[in-house]
C-alpha cells in the first residue's frame, strides 16, 4: 500500500487515492456481503421451517436486513475526521497547531482548533494533547482535551450526516466555516483569558480581563472577522474622551493587538486588521529610580515587624541585581547552588544565575526556617495555585513600602519596582555598559547583534553586582 507524508498526527497517516478508492470497493463488498448474506438466511429459514415459526423468523430477518443495510452504510462512508499537530508552521516557542483534517468525498479540509501544542506535548496514541502532573506536558489539562475530543465528534457527527444527505464537499465546507463565522470577538478574547489561566499566566491574564472590561464599555461585540481598522479606531477615540492616558491607552491596543495576532496564528483570522498608526506617541513617564542615598537610609533604618520585612524583601531584590518580586516569593531551598541562585524568572522563563553576596545572604539567614517551602514567609502556596494568597501578601508589603517612603520622606513612591528601577540606573552610573546591565535584569537582547556576540561570563554580571552593592559605592 503506498502511503503519502502526512500531517503530524501520533503517528498516523492518511492514504493515497488508490488506498480510498480500493477501501471504498472492499467496504462496498462488506456491505453487500451482509445484504446477501441475510437474505440467503431468511430463505433457508422458510424452506426448512415450518408455516407456523416462519412468520416470526422472517420478521427476525427483515431486521437483520435491514442491520446489514445500516452497517454497509456506514462502511462506504468515505468522510475522516482526524485531530492533527500542522507541523508545517511553528513559532517560536515551538508550538505547532491542533487541527481537524476532515477528508470528505476524496476533498481534504483544514480547520484550526485555535490551540496550539509542541511534539513532547502531544500523545502520538491518542492524537491528542498529554496531560497530568508531570511537568512539560500541555497546560490546558484535562479540560482542554475532552473538549478537543468533543469537537472531533461534533465534526464526524456532521460529516456522516452530510454524507447520508449527499451533500456535496464544498456545501458541507461552508457549512463548518459558518460554524467558526460566528465566533465573536468578545468570545475569543474570552478564549484567550482562559488559555493564559490554564497556562499559569494570572498576571497576563488579569491585563487581558482588564483589557476586555474596557472594549465591552466603549465597542458593540461583533464577529471576529468583522473586526477592521475603523472598529479598533473608535475604540481609541472612546478612550481618549474618557481622558486616558497615552500610555494607558497603548495597553489596551497592544493588548487588543495580541489578541488579534494569536487569531491570525490559531487559523481564525486570516489578516491582522491592526495598524500602527493605531498607537498613539509613548509618553515618557516619571522617574522610578531611587538615588542610592535612599537605599542607604533604608539599610541603616532600625525597624520591627512588618516595615522591616517589607524592608528586608525590598532591600533583597535590590541585592539580587533587581529580582521581581514575584521571583522573590517564589524562591526555595531547590534555587540555591553553593553561593548562587539560580532560578527561572516567572514572566519569561529566562534561566539567571545570581552570585548571594554578603548583604544578600545576611537576609536569607534572618529568615531562614521561617517557612517549610519558600526562602522567604511571604506565601503560603505558589502563586498558580492561590492566586488570591498572593495577591493579599504582595498588597500588605506594597503598603508597608509605601509607609516607609512617607516616614522617610523619600521623594518618589517606594514600590516593589522601584529597586529593580534603581538597580539599573546605579549600574548605568557606575559605568556598567547597557548590555550588561540587560543581562543581568534578564532582558532579552533582540537583533541581529545577540547572535553573533557570546553572552557574558558569570564573573562580569557578579563583579557588576558588586559595583552597584558594594559599601564602597559612592551617593549620587
Amino acid at each position: 500500500m503506498v502511503r503519502i507524508p502526512a500531517c503530524h498526527a501520533g503517528g498516523r497517516e492518511f492514504e493515497s487515492r488508490p488506498d480510498r478508492q480500493q477501501k471504498k470497493a472492499l467496504n462496498a463488498l462488506l456491505g453487500a456481503f451482509f445484504m446477501l448474506l441475510s437474505v440467503v438466511y431468511t430463505l433457508v429459514i422458510n424452506s426448512f421451517l415450518g408455516s407456523v415459526c416462519c412468520t416470526f423468523v422472517a420478521q427476525y430477518c427483515v431486521l437483520l436486513q435491514s442491520c446489514c443495510t445500516f452497517v454497509a452504510q456506514i462502511l462506504i462512508i468515505m468522510a475522516s475526521v482526524k485531530l492533527k499537530l500542522k507541523t508545517q508552521s511553528v513559532n517560536k516557542s515551538g508550538e505547532y497547531g491542533i487541527v481537524y483534517e476532515i477528508i470528505y468525498k476524496r476533498k481534504r479540509k483544514i480547520i484550526n482548533s485555535g490551540n496550539r501544542a509542541t511534539l513532547k506535548q502531544w500523545d502520538e496514541s491518542t492524537s491528542n494533547i498529554l496531560t497530568g502532573p508531570k511537568k512539560g506536558l500541555h497546560p490546558g489539562g484535562v479540560k482542554l482535551k475532552i473538549a478537543l475530543q468533543n469537537r472531533l465528534a461534533e465534526i464526524t457527527e456532521a460529516a456522516m450526516l452530510a454524507e447520508l444527505k449527499k451533500l456535496p464537499p464544498d456545501e458541507f465546507f461552508a457549512q463548518l466555516e459558518n460554524q467558526t463565522k460566528s465566533l465573536s470577538f468578545f468570545e475569543y478574547f474570552q478564549k484567550r483569558i482562559d488559555e493564559l489561566e490554564r497556562a499559569k499566566k494570572i498576571g497576563n491574564a488579569r491585563v487581558y480581563r482588564l483589557v476586555l472590561s474596557q472594549l465591552k464599555k466603549s465597542c458593540n461585540d461583533l464577529p471576529i472577522k468583522q473586526v477592521d481598522y475603523n472598529y479598533l479606531y473608535q475604540f481609541k477615540l472612546a478612550r481618549l474622551a474618557l481622558a486616558n492616558s497615552p500610555n494607558t491607552i497603548r495597553l489596551y491596543l497592544r493588548t487588543t493587538r495580541a489578541v488579534l495576532s494569536e487569531a491570525v496564528r490559531s487559523g481564525v483570522l486570516e489578516v491582522n486588521p491592526f495598524d500602527t498608526n493605531l498607537m498613539p506617541p509613548a509618553k515618557t513617564t516619571a522617574k522610578r529610580a531611587l538615588p542610592y542615598y535612599n537605599i542607604l537610609t533604608l539599610e541603616a533604618a532600625s525597624l520591627k515587624g512588618t516595615k522591616a520585612f517589607a524592608r528586608d524583601v525590598y532591600l533583597l531584590g535590590f541585592y539580587l541585581r533587581g529580582m521581581d518580586f514575584v521571583d522573590l516569593a517564589h524562591l526555595t531551598a531547590e534555587n540555591i547552588h553553593g553561593n548562587r541562585i539560580v532560578y527561572n524568572r516567572i514572566k519569561s522563563g529566562q534561566l539567571l544565575s545570581i552570585k548571594i553576596n554578603a548583604k544578600a545572604m545576611a537576609i536569607l539567614q534572618r529568615y531562614a526556617n521561617r517557612h517549610k517551602t519558600f526562602l522567604l514567609p511571604i506565601l503560603d502556596k505558589p502563586k498558580d495555585l492561590n492566586p488570591d494568597n498572593y495577591g493579599t501578601r504582595y498588597r500588605r508589603i506594597k503598603n508597608n513600602l509605601q509607609a516607609l517612603g512617607k516616614d522617610f520622606c523619600f521623594d518618589l513612591n517606594l514600590t516593589t519596582k522601584t529597586n529593580r528601577h534603581t538597580w539599573a540606573t546605579v549600574a548605568k552610573y557606575r559605568g556598567v555598559s547597557r548590555d550588561v546591565i540587560a543581562e543581568c535584569l534578564g532582558h532579552s537582547v533582540r537583533g541581529v547583534t545577540d547572535i553573533y556576540l557570546k553572552e557574558f561570563d558569570d564573573s562580569v554580571l557578579d563583579d557588576a553586582n558588586d559595583l552597584v552593592c558594594g559599601e564602597q559605592l559612592c551617593c549620587l
